[in-house]
């Protein structure tokens, strides 16, 4: 009795270990180059699991990609696979990203889409997770079940009322209100507010891909 209650908490304890385990390259965002924190967050930030392969659509182009982290635990490096490549087994020819942690870096282009271009600097970061996520204007999460209720894959966020502008007369701004992303559209002082967020769903635009996505403050 004593061996098999030993054997339980042990196998306990590993599944815990497990979930530790997980580690994400972050990507807080800021205005300035210097990354100054003192600044306060602003723009495109970003987090991506380490180890884990993920599909991102990219101004409606897909590819898979996983993060691999030196044996310092101070350099990142996000490599690309085809789209189809669901477990990253074939590296693509595209040359490997790689970040310094501390290093402030323009923020990359994978959450660029139409005229929402990120332009701002992210600072980077290893997290252990999983991560306690503060609600932001609006973020866009990959999970790899189907209810969304695993650990976040990847995500990308807009911090809370950032500005998108689409020439002169037409900006994008993003808020959450009630735990509810919002977009406010406006065009030549013609605006129009609209909710953003979403169920667990399943891009079938890409219905090759093994990742859900979930739209959310």
């Amino acid at each position: 009795m004593k061996y098999q209650l030993f054997l339980f908490f042990i196998i306990i304890l590993i599944g815990y270990s497990k979930v530790e385990a997980v580690s994400y390259l972050h990507m807080t965002p800021f205005l300035d180059e210097n990354c100054t924190i003192s600044n306060g967050e602003n723009g495109v930030g970003f987090a991506f699991q380490i180890g884990e392969c993920f599909g991102i659509n990219i101004n409606h182009s897909s590819n898979n990609y996983r993060v691999t982290i030196d044996s310092t635990g101070t350099n990142g490096t996000i490599s690309e696979y085809s789209d189809y490549d669901i477990t990253c087994g074939e590296q693509k020819s595209s040359p490997d990203v790689s970040y310094q942690v501390g290093g402030c870096y323009r923020a990359p282009e994978y959450a660029n889409r139409d005229i929402y271009v990120a332009t701002n600097y992210v600072l980077i970061s290893i997290e252990n997770g999983p991560p306690s996520i503060p609600l932001y204007g609006f973020r866009e999460t990959t999970y790899g079940d189907s209810a969304c209720e695993s650990d976040p894959q990847y995500y990308y966020y807009y911090t809370n009322n950032i500005v998108f502008h689409n020439g002169l007369n037409e900006y994008s701004s993003w808020y959450c209100n009630n735990d509810k992303p919002y977009e406010k559209l406006c065009e030549n002082s013609n605006c129009k507010t609209s909710s953003v967020g979403g169920g667990c769903i399943r891009n079938f635009s890409e219905w090759h891909e093994k990742n859900y996505f979930l739209k959310s403050c």
